[in-house]
């Protein structure tokens, strides 16, 4: 693209200073009719290729980018700074209430934190079977995860006064009843 050596070179000013996006989104830079006539023509170069012709372009790659746009005798330019910031991770798992409440923790003091119940800690507690979902926010960043919390039977185990197996003796043979639907796990194995 050939410019206008005696065009009038003046900056745009409407892209921030730095743009910070979450990895993996992108930001999307385009100009209006108020700002830019139908007719300019445009030259955008970014940390990895020189673009023509493109009115609007979706910027994201780390680094700077600056958009040169010749309307008429006028050359605009306008410049911004990508950052690039990691989204928060989590993963809360669908879990089963067994009687007594639980407690879910997102574990990671540095982010903020929006729970479906209204709370902003980093952890809630929870009495009562339903859909739940956390939102966190970090640098901007925002991520949601939804989880499921279902009301289980509880199992009431009762071995008596305490239970007292030797090496010698025959085996003795523990039991506990539960539903079909509650798989249980000895620590034997």
């Amino acid at each position: 693209m050939l410019f206008n050596l005696n065009a009038q070179v003046k900056p745009l000013n409407v892209l921030p200073d730095t743009t910070i996006i979450c990895a993996g989104d992108s930001f999307l830079v385009r100009f209006s009719e108020e700002q830019v006539s139908k007719s300019a023509t445009y030259n955008w170069q970014t940390p990895k290729a020189i673009i023509v012709h493109s009115k609007q372009l979706y910027l994201k790659y780390k680094g700077l980018h600056i958009v040169k746009i010749l309307d008429g005798k006028k050359l605009l330019i306008d410049t911004t700074y990508l950052k690039i910031t990691e989204k928060p991770r989590i993963k809360i798992r669908d879990t089963v209430l067994c009687g007594a409440p639980i407690i879910v923790s997102a574990k990671n003091k540095t982010y903020k934190y929006l729970w479906s119940t209204g709370e902003t800690s980093e952890q809630i507690k929870i009495e009562k079977a339903g859909i739940y979902w956390l939102k966190i926010i970090h640098k901007g960043c925002t991520v949601t995860d939804i989880f499921k919390v279902t009301m289980g039977n509880s199992i009431t185990t009762n071995f008596g006064k305490e239970f007292i197996v030797c090496e010698n003796e025959p085996s003795k043979i523990l039991s506990v009843r539960a539903s079909s639907d509650v798989k249980l796990y000895w620590n034997t194995g």
